[in-house]
């Protein structure tokens, strides 16, 4: 079986061909633009989807075929609007941007696609998404969030 390389944006035009025949994965790991407190940077929720997503390369038996697309920085941060600095999609925007994402990888022969979110504004239309993305497409899309990683008892 042909592997892609773990980082999606590392690879070349030549290396997507396999991906129907070999049931590749697709990772979009989700962040935020937002506040944290006076005492977290911005861009919080994108390191830790970045972080989770690093670990999850690291980890995984390389015999996964998956690969792991670059972090959406900005998500859907509408609860945060009165802080300066923060940065939202729309409902709307945001819906349509990773659709469009799971659109792009399904015609590229990706059938399998993992949400991986890390901001608690993202949930609720990431969950559409994977509807979405099944329905229109038949791609096997779900949506799961770092917190589902973490021990019991850690939090």
């Amino acid at each position: 079986m042909t592997m892609p390389r773990r980082r999606y944006s590392e690879m070349t035009a030549g290396e997507f061909l396999p991906a129907r025949e070999n049931g590749w994965i697709a990772v979009l790991p989700l962040g935020a633009t937002e506040q944290h407190g006076p005492h977290l940077p911005f861009e919080t929720d994108t390191l830790i989807a970045e972080g989770v997503a690093a670990r999850v390369i690291a980890k995984a038996p390389a015999t996964l075929p998956f690969t792991v697309l670059p972090a959406e920085p900005v998500g859907y941060s509408v609860e945060h609007m009165d802080v300066t600095g923060t940065k939202t999609l729309t409902f709307d925007e945001a819906a349509n941007r990773w659709t469009g994402i799971g659109e792009r990888l399904h015609a590229q022969g990706f059938r399998k696609m993992v949400m991986l979110n890390a901001h608690g504004g993202n949930a609720p239309l990431m969950t559409i998404v994977a509807t979405e993305l099944r329905v229109r497409f038949n791609m096997l899309a779900v949506a799961t969030s770092w917190t589902r990683f973490i021990p019991p008892g850690m939090v």
